[in-house]
This record gives C-alpha cells, sequence and structure tokens, in this order.
C-alpha cells in the first residue's frame, strides 16, 4: 500500500473540527435533554458528513475506516435523536 499524502493543513483542520464537535458535546451535555440530544444528533450528522468527504478525497484516514465512522455516526445519531424526542 503507498503512502498517503496528507496537506500541511489537514493537522490543524482535524484539530479545529475536534474543538468544534467537542464544543458541540459539552454544550449539549448543558441543555435540557430534547435540545441537547438534538443538538447531539446534528453534531453526529456533521462527522458523518466529515467523514463522507474524507472517503470521497481519500486524504486523511483509510476509505473503510470513513465508511465505518460515518455508517456508526448515522445510526448512533438517529438512536441519540429517537431517544431525545420520546423522552
Amino acid at each position: 500500500m503507498g503512502r498517503r499524502t496528507r496537506p500541511w493543513w489537514a493537522l490543524p483542520l482535524q484539530t479545529a473540527a475536534m474543538l468544534v464537535l467537542g464544543s458541540t458535546a459539552v454544550l449539549a451535555v448543558r441543555l435540557n435533554m430534547t435540545v441537547g440530544g438534538l443538538l447531539l444528533a446534528a453534531a453526529l450528522l456533521a462527522h458523518a458528513a466529515w467523514d463522507i468527504h474524507h472517503h470521497r478525497t481519500g486524504r486523511i484516514v483509510d476509505h473503510s475506516f470513513a465508511q465505518f465512522c460515518a455508517v456508526l455516526d448515522i445510526l448512533v445519531a438517529a438512536f441519540v435523536a429517537a431517544i431525545a424526542l420520546t423522552s
């Protein structure tokens, strides 16, 4: 397997994304259960979109890992949203 090319801006961009999604998760914990759960589900869907972008560009992670993570994010987002809406 060949070496993957990573642009110079990959690490700062990944760090910024982690901070945004992590801050969203902390904010979701501080809100009421319904709003926080829906915010967390939206953040998971945003992360799934991030994974799909990585799958299409093939840069940061392997294709199989990006696929797995996107599917997992979508499933967990649906589960979290269902719990938030029924509680």
